[in-house]
């Protein structure tokens, strides 16, 4: 199955995303590799400045410890239950995410 995006649809992500940071600046440096298609989540927001590698490797460990218990939670509810990162900035990532593996797919599958 074949799997595309419109450019409309990356436009509508694209501004969802830019309105997430606006509304809700970084604290720390932000840079993202050129591979950031590949990124988890944690990665993903650590580039963008909403983490330190530090913190993430903490709410990690959280998570893991959470999961030998039996309590499955993903990353962006944990993060945003801590008050870590903001609901619309975890969203606006994980659109983001898609979109850039998606594209990804697109220019790395050869046409038919």
């Amino acid at each position: 199955m074949e799997i595309t995006i419109s450019a409309a649809y990356a436009t509508s992500v694209a501004q969802l995303f830019n309105k997430a940071i606006q509304d809700h600046p970084p604290h720390l440096q932000a840079t993202l590799p050129a591979d950031r298609w590949m990124m988890p989540l944690g990665a993903y927001l650590v580039s963008l400045g909403y983490l330190s590698q530090q913190t993430l490797d903490l709410v990690l460990i959280e998570q893991l410890e959470a999961r030998q218990q039996g309590i499955n939670q993903p990353l962006g509810t944990l993060l945003v239950q801590k008050g870590l990162v903001p609901a619309q900035v975890v969203a606006a990532v994980i659109l983001v995410q898609m979109v850039d593996r998606l594209m990804f797919h697109a220019i790395s599958t050869p046409a038919s």
